[in-house]
């Protein structure tokens, strides 16, 4: 029995994913994702100046080159630092002992010494200081004169103003002192008022303190005694 015979070739289905990629699409491909930094062309330029931006920076410039000059009284320390050295003569020692963060205690010895205004040549004073961040107590004894003196720092309104009241007792009476002082601070300058008694006669005046350049100051005091 002749005939012809065909070869069936089985046919294999191919999942989705198996399928031959396409050559042809149907949407333009997304664009690339921006880099994780951002886009840096536009960050590497820095962005354009502005005649008020400068005005303002140069202004801001010129005011942080004049500081508080600082209290009146303390305007001639520098000077006396390097005009005046502290020197003295015979034996001198200060035994510092600090009982807590906040106060101390110095014994001061000062033997063998023509420096004494008053003509002795030996002393001995005991001082202690309390402080903390905003005020400062502190008081001196001088056991030979019977003496006392003290003062008080109290610092109000962050600084902008100081308060001090200073005052000194002794047995003959000419070292007396009652002193109150006010100061009042600014960006660029300082002024002072004080009212009291010195030695029994009342003493009382003010000063101001103003920066005018970086290296010069301008002064004015005002200072009354009886």
């Amino acid at each position: 029995m002749g005939g012809t015979s065909s070869k069936v070739e089985p046919r294999l289905d191919y999942p989705p994913f198996f399928s031959s990629p396409r050559t042809q699409c149907d949407a333009s491909s997304p664009p690339p994702p921006p880099p994780p930094g951002g886009d840096t062309s536009s960050q590497s330029l820095p962005p354009p100046i502005r005649d008020d931006d400068d005005a303002i920076a140069k202004a801001a410039a010129d005011a942080s080159a004049y500081s508080n000059p600082g209290p009146f009284e303390h305007a001639s320390s520098d000077a006396k630092r390097l005009v005046q050295l502290d020197t003295h003569d015979g034996f001198r020692c200060d035994i510092n002992k600090q009982l807590s963060p906040y106060m101390a205690v110095i014994h001061s010895f000062w033997l063998g010494t023509q420096m004494i205004p008053d003509g002795r040549r030996r002393t001995y004073t005991w001082l202690t200081q309390v402080m903390d961040e905003s005020s400062l107590w502190m008081a001196r004894v001088d056991p030979e004169r019977q003496s006392v003196d003290g003062r008080l720092h109290k610092a109000l309104l962050g600084g902008l103003v100081v308060s001090k009241i200073q005052m000194a007792v002794s047995p003959e009476g000419q070292g007396d002192q009652m002193l109150a002082d006010v100061d009042f601070n600014g960006m660029t300058w300082s002024a002072n008022v004080k009212y009291g008694s010195v030695a029994g006669a009342p003493m009382y005046g003010m000063n101001y303190h103003q920066a005018i350049t970086s290296i010069s100051v301008w002064a004015v005091r005002v200072y009354t005694s009886a």
